[in-house]
């Protein structure tokens, strides 16, 4: 679907070896490995993995702070055998970085999907401000099909922190698209309540 394409293909929750290096300079890395895709407590939550096997999946994430001005950037990637008659194996890899500084942060992604699912690539942009308990942002997401579709999001929201633990927020989001030839419009208002 639209919305889960801000990220790399991969095995979700299925059983795999993972391993983490220690955090140097900012920098971390990791790397799992995957036997099955439909191993676990569920199966993997993006469509295609079903017909998938032997997931290698890595990454590696920086964060850091020059001056007052914090920086986060990460890289993901994400290979898997075909296991199922008419399946292409696949290689699918992400790129994020967020700047923030004074209550302001920037930040967006780009994916790359391999034409798995019918998907080609999506990218995400956002912005957003947090001063004393009033947080507000925007975001923009927009996904290419191979099929030449293009779907495209908008949003908007903001939260207000009314006490410690309770705060409450409201969304706005704009869905377009193309070949469907419809549009969607979602408000959400929300209130969250942590002990």
């Amino acid at each position: 679907t639209p919305g889960e394409t801000y990220k790399a293909v991969d095995s979700s929750d299925a059983s795999k070896i993972t391993y983490y290096t220690p955090v140097f300079s900012g920098f971390q890395a990791g790397v799992s490995y995957a036997p099955e895709a439909d191993q676990g407590d569920s199966i993997v939550r993006i469509a295609p993995a079903a017909g998938f096997s032997d997931f290698i999946e890595g990454g590696v994430a920086y964060t850091g702070d020059f001056s007052g001005i914090g920086v986060k950037a990460s890289g993901t990637i994400s290979t898997a055998e075909a296991n199922a008659v008419g399946v292409d194996e696949f290689t699918s890899w992400a790129l994020g970085a967020q700047v923030s500084y004074a209550g302001i942060s920037f930040g967006g992604n780009y994916v790359d999907w391999d034409e798995a699912s019918g998907v080609d690539n999506g990218w995400t942009i956002g912005l957003g401000y947090t001063t004393g308990p009033i947080s507000v942002a925007a975001n923009y997401q927009g996904t290419d099909y191979i099929n030449g579709d293009e779907v495209q999001i908008y949003g908007v929201g903001g939260a207000y922190v009314v006490a410690q633990g309770l705060a409450v927020r409201a969304d706005y989001v704009h869905v377009d698209r193309d070949t469907v030839a419809d549009e969607t419009d979602i408000v959400l208002i929300s209130t969250r309540l942590s002990f």
